[in-house]
Order: structure tokens, then sequence, then C-alpha cells
């Protein structure tokens, strides 16, 4: 397939321009990104919220884990692999197999990253439990006193936890343009971009931090739209399982996970192609940053030049 946006990529934008130009692309192509995705997107959308519905009936039948939803996460797993092999494919002219193999790397190097995170963010809090924690020192007699302390100790952690959090997920941003370029430049390797690509993204982290962050708040305020009946009917069905664990009978008709699955189906697909906006929006930082990096070394250049003239 022929990408749709390669107009004018290589450009050094502003941020409100950067925004400006995905939304713009976004809008001017819309029929043609939904002939392309719609398929890959209703088949994620259908099969994703089986993994909830299950686990709620699970629940309010039997007060556990319904095994039954591990084959749908599976088949989740891989139709949401074969959506973003049909999202990269809007950003570049490469086969459904090379597009494929791509985004098998980028999954496998992002379930490792996280799993290293999980890692690091894990010992974070257990250091953070023995060195807060009053249990780990001997508990007051005063019972009144050790619930207020537990209380402090607990909001320690979760300060602790939570900063050390916020500095990885900062410390990461660069890996946004790492992961776009990947998909985007077919002459990119994954192994120098780990680390080359790794620290051009740390010069220009300032530029993708702005980026990002008034895309979340744009994406956010998009999202709650969106979601919102997917959120109010998510709290009658938490609200729902909470009388029946104190022993209330449910309150809700026999159909209603039923009603579960279509209000998520619906959401997940719209919220499908909220996402092919923000891959738009990486796509143009991606080649702001390229074009940034060219005029860097295209000055290191001429000052070189320069400074062996003056030399002479």
């Amino acid at each position: 397939m022929e990408s749709i946006i390669h107009e004018e990529l290589h450009k050094n934008r502003g941020l409100g321009a950067t925004l400006k130009v995905a939304y713009s692309v976004y809008l001017t192509h819309f029929q043609r990104i939904f002939k392309h995705i719609w398929k890959e997107a209703l088949v994620f959308s259908l099969l994703a919220p089986f993994m909830y519905v299950l686990n709620m009936s699970a629940w309010q039948v039997a007060g556990g884990f319904s095994w039954w939803s591990i084959p749908f996460i599976l088949l989740t797993i891989v139709a949401e692999i074969m959506l973003w092999v049909r999202i990269a494919q809007l950003i570049n002219d490469e086969s459904w197999k090379w597009n494929l193999k791509r985004v098998l790397k980028l999954f496998i190097w992002i379930f490792v990253l996280s799993f290293v995170v999980g890692i690091i963010i894990g010992l974070v809090w257990l250091g953070a439990f023995f060195a807060f924690d009053p249990r780990q020192k001997g508990a007051p007699v005063d019972a009144q006193l050790t619930m207020e302390q537990i209380s402090l100790a607990s909001l320690k952690i979760i300060a602790v936890v939570g900063l050390v959090s916020l500095v990885l997920t900062l410390l990461l941003l660069p890996y946004i343009y790492v992961f776009t370029k990947y998909v985007a430049d077919a002459k990119s390797t994954f192994k120098n971009l780990v680390v080359k690509g790794f620290r051009v993204g740390m010069r220009r982290w300032g530029y993708i931090f702005a980026t990002m962050l008034l895309l979340t708040l744009i994406i956010t305020l998009i999202s709650v739209v969106v979601c919102l009946p997917m959120i109010v009917i998510v709290m009658a069905s938490v609200l729902s399982l909470n009388g029946v664990a104190m022993g209330d009978p449910s309150g809700l008709p026999s159909s209603f996970p039923w009603l579960v699955y279509a209000v998520f189906a619906a959401t997940y697909f719209v919220l499908t192609f909220v996402i092919v906006y923000v891959v738009f929006v990486c796509y143009y930082m991606y080649g702001t940053i390229e074009t940034r990096e060219e005029e860097r070394k295209a000055a290191h250049e001429i000052s070189k030049v320069k400074l062996t003239e003056g030399e002479l």
C-alpha cells in the first residue's frame, strides 16, 4: 500500500504546527484511513471486551478469575498486532509482511522494556515498604497510633513509587522517536536505534515532552467524551459486584453482560481511530527531529570549514 502522509515530512515544525499538520492530514484522508483499517479495528474491538465480560461473569458466579478468558486474551493480542501492522502501512510504502516483522519486533522490545521497568518499580516498592512500614520496625502498642502510622507509611510508599515511575516515564520518552523512526524509515535498524536513536531523542527531549504533553491533554479530553458510556456502565457493574460480595442480590438484568460487551466494543472501535491521529503526530514529530538533526549537522560542518579557513 502507498502511504498517505509523505508530504512535507522533513520540515522544521514547532509544537503547534506538528499537531496541526497531523490533524489536517488525518481529516483530509479520513475516508481512506477508515477503509484501510476498519476490518482490523472491528475484529480487535469485538475480541477485546470478552476479557472484561467473562471475568465479570466469573466474579458474579464463582467469585474468581475466568480461565476461559485466556484464549480471548491471546486472540486479542494477535488482532492488536494485525491492527498495528495496518496502521504502520499508513506511514510507509512497505509491504504487509515487512510491517509485520517490524511490529512484532517492536512488541517484543516493548514487552521486555515494560518487564524491566516493572521489576525496577517492584524493587522500589519493596524497598519503600521495608523503609517506611512501621510493622517492619515493631508496631506500637496503641492500635489507633498503629493505623495512623500505617496510613502515613502508605502515602510515603505511594509517593516514592509514583516519583520513580514518573522519572522512568520521562527518561523513556525518546523511545517514541526511536519506535516511530523504526517503522517509518525502512533503512533504519533497531540495533543502531537503541543507542544512536535514543541519543538523538535525548537531544530533542524538550520538544518530545512538550508535544506529548499537549497531545495527552487533547486525547484525554476526547477519550473522556468517547469513554463516558463505558465509564458509567463499569461503575454500575462495580457497585453491583460490591453488593453481591456483601450478600445483597444483584440488581442488574441477566442481559447486562451483553450490554457491557456492546458498549466496550463500540468504544474500542472509535478509540482505534483516535490512536491513528496519535501515530500521525508521532510521525511528524519524527520528521521535525530528523530535520533539526540535519540542520545541526550542516551547521557543524559549516563551523568546521570556517575554523579550517581561519587557521589557513
